[in-house]
This record gives C-alpha cells, sequence and structure tokens, in this order.
C-alpha cells in the first residue's frame, strides 16, 4: 500500500484478485477472507480503496461495520 493513489488501489486489488482463486485451490479462503478484511480495516480511511474492496462482493471477506 506504498502508492496511496487509484492507481496503487486498482494494482493492490488486482493482486488481491489473482491471489483470491489461488487461495480457494489451496482451501484457504478462510485465511484469505480475514487477511483482505483486515486490509480493508486498517486502510479503511483510503474510502477509494475500500470502494474497489467492496465492489468485489466477495462472500468470504466480510464488511466493515459502520
Amino acid at each position: 500500500m506504498a502508492h496511496t493513489n487509484q492507481a496503487g488501489y486498482e494494482q493492490a486489488v488486482g493482486f488481491l484478485t489473482r491471489m483470491r482463486p489461488l487461495a480457494h485451490r489451496l482451501g484457504d479462503q478462510v485465511a484469505f477472507g480475514r487477511e483482505a478484511a483486515e486490509l480493508r480495516t486498517d486502510q479503511h480511511r483510503k474510502r477509494n480503496l475500500v470502494r474497489l474492496l467492496d465492489s468485489l462482493d466477495w462472500p468470504e471477506v466480510p464488511r466493515a461495520h459502520a
């Protein structure tokens, strides 16, 4: 998360998008969801990043309660 701009956020989400199927193949979707949710929580002030993560609508990644 060193690049705090839209391109950096899109790159980070792109990495997660590529990692998700790998986690599923390994049967590790719970850990993936936990890590992705932690990223979302830790970076909650980066609204554009949070919007991108929310747009993925991944069931294994719980959304933070507002």
